[in-house]
This record gives structure tokens, C-alpha cells and sequence, in this order.
């Protein structure tokens, strides 16, 4: 008995909420739930240094800060400048421009990071967005911000936002500064090569995500899927996932809290199986903190959408 799965198209972001699909050869009823096995920690990518105190160290040595004009309070946010205002920090060897953007061009970090430290004051609360596409997937991609003293010395950092997929995403963050507040640093950092464009720091709350953020939605291969059942229950051939027996898959990315995400998938069951997609929220310990299931029930063809809004402490 065989499940096909030809596409998966969050209508806002998924990026980050944990989506699962699940497979169950029985010939119960498909009201019974399958367990979903837990998702391993350890399967989630991670950098290879302390990216913040990495920048801290190189501020405290170079102490370079910008300054900008108007709310947005980075330099060359878009890369239109060149490299201007951004730093190279951890060893990057290959920063450089690409004119594969958004628009007009944008900055390309290959094995390293970079960075941009600017004004804050304490109370303050910053918001860090940027749009970034990673071209080679290699161990860990991912931004973030802190706050640091007139040391430099870091202070309290804002969620890092884990970076995925072939195409250009949104991803944000945001957090309010702390006593003793002087600088903020931005940083992007990369085991592979990514692409980082239309960046912003400013005030208020960071933007709703958009666009479909799932890696990977049409099965084009296996990437950016992790098995959380029988690895050899499954198998994607012409941009189909096909799960047979008893079979788990799952991806997991940065989520917001307090905003609602669609989930629409177009899939079929064999006949008596049950088969379940899931969307679930998690806490920064990888802990369910809000689901949303959508039972597969037509032997044909059918798209079906599932919602989810987030907790506040959603960070996946």
C-alpha cells in the first residue's frame, strides 16, 4: 500500500514550524492516530564556532561601527555599495557580490561570516530581517544579532534564525536590549555559500515571513527531508514522495511566535492506511508546544490545508 506526496506549498511561511508526514500500513480505521517517533536534536544542524563571540572578539580589536541615515540603521542593507559596511569575520574566503538576487546584486559568503555593528541604546527593541538563499548546503547556514557593551563584550543575543533551501527567504528576529546597551552586531555566517540580500535593523517588530519556505516542496530529491521512521519505507522518484509500511519524515526550520501559518498539501493513501501530515510548534528545547494534524483520507488525488498559529515561545 503506497502513499504519494507530489507537493507541499505553505500559503504563508513554514519556515521552521516542524511539518511531518506520516504512513502506517494497518487496516484500522483512520480515526486511530499514529505515534509520531521524537525528533532527535541531534539531527539539527549547528555552527562550527560561536559566531557571536567571534564577532565580539574582532570588534574588540577593529571597533568598526557604522552609521546610517533613516530606520533603517544598516549600512548598504542591499549590497548596492559593494561590500561596504560589512566586515569579514571567522575566516570567510570567499565574500564577494553575485547579481543572483533579489534585485541589482547581493553580498556572497562562502566558509566564514560577516558582520556590521552599529548604535543601540539600552530598552530598545531591534528587529533584524533579511532575504537569503543558500547554494551550497554544507553543514550549517544561519544570522542573527546582539547586543554588546562599549567593549564590545557581548551582552544578550537575539534567536538565531537557522537559514534553508535553494531560493530566496525572509527571515527575522528580534529582541529588546538590555542594560548597558552601546553597540548592536549583525552577522551572517555559513559552512557552505549562501546569498544575503535587502537586509534591515530597525525598531518595532520584525515582518511576517512570506512566501512558501518549506526546502524542497515538489520531492525533486531527498534534501532537506530527515527520516523519523523506517528509513527503508520510503523512496521520491518524477518529484513524488512515496511512502510505503510504516514511514516518517520530517523538516524543521525557525518559526515566529504569534502568527499563523497554512499548511496545504496535495497527497493520496492506499487503501486501509492511515497517513497523517503534522504541523507542530517547538520551544527552543524542541518541545511540542502546539499541533495541528490533517488526516489523509481520498485514495486519489485531493489537496487539503491545515492552520497553525504559534505560542509565544515558538522557536521552531
Amino acid at each position: 500500500m503506497n502513499l504519494k506526496f507530489f507537493k507541499l506549498t505553505a500559503l504563508l511561511a513554514i519556515i521552521g514550524l516542524m511539518l511531518i508526514l506520516v504512513n502506517a500500513c494497518s487496516q484500522q480505521s483512520t480515526s486511530n492516530k499514529v505515534v509520531v517517533p521524537d525528533i532527535p536534536q541531534a539531527q539539527q544542524p549547528t555552527p562550527s564556532i560561536d559566531v557571536s563571540e567571534t564577532v565580539s572578539a574582532f570588534q574588540q580589536e577593529n571597533r568598526i561601527v557604522t552609521t546610517a541615515l533613516g530606520d533603517n540603521k544598516l549600512v548598504n542593507p542591499a549590497f548596492e555599495q559593494g561590500t561596504l559596511g560589512w566586515t569579514s569575520c571567522g575566516g570567510a574566503t570567499a565574500y564577494s557580490l553575485t547579481t543572483d538576487s533579489v534585485s541589482g546584486q547581493a553580498g556572497k559568503l562562502s566558509t566564514g561570516c560577516f558582520y556590521q555593528t552599529v548604535d543601540a541604546t539600552a530598552g530598545t527593541q531591534l528587529s533584524l530581517s533579511c532575504k537569503t538563499k543558500i547554494t551550497n548546503n554544507a553543514g550549517w547556514s544561519g544570522m542573527g544579532f546582539g547586543y554588546t557593551d562599549s567593549n564590545f563584550a557581548v551582552l544578550q543575543e537575539a534567536p538565531v534564525q537557522t537559514m534553508g533551501g535553494s531560493g530566496f527567504r525572509d527571515y527575522s528576529t528580534t529582541l529588546t536590549a538590555p542594560a548597558n546597551t552601546a553597540y548592536a552586531s549583525v552577522w551572517v555566517y555559513t559552512d557552505g555559500t549562501v546569498h544575503v540580500d535587502d537586509c534591515s535593523l530597525g525598531s518595532g517588530a520584525p515582518p511576517a515571513p512570506e512566501g512558501n519556505l518549506l526546502s524542497n516542496p515538489s520531492f525533486t530529491s531527498s534534501a532537506d527531508w530527515f527520516n523519523c521512521g523506517d528509513a527503508n519505507n520510503w523512496n521520491i522518484a518524477s518529484g513524488n514522495l512515496n511512502l510505503t509500511g510504516t514511514a516518517c519524515l520530517y523538516q524543521t526550520n525557525n518559526a515566529q511566535p504569534n502568527l499563523q501559518y497554512n499548511l496545504s498539501c496535495t497527497s493520496k493513501r492506499g487503501a486501509g492506511v492511515f497517513t497523517e501530515f503534522i504541523l507542530t510548534a517547538l520551544d527552543s528545547g524542541y518541545q511540542n508546544i502546539g499541533q495541528e494534524i490533517g488526516i489523509i483520507e481520498s485514495t486519489s488525488f485531493q489537496s487539503k490545508q491545515i492552520s497553525l498559529t504559534t505560542p509565544t515561545n515558538t522557536k521552531y
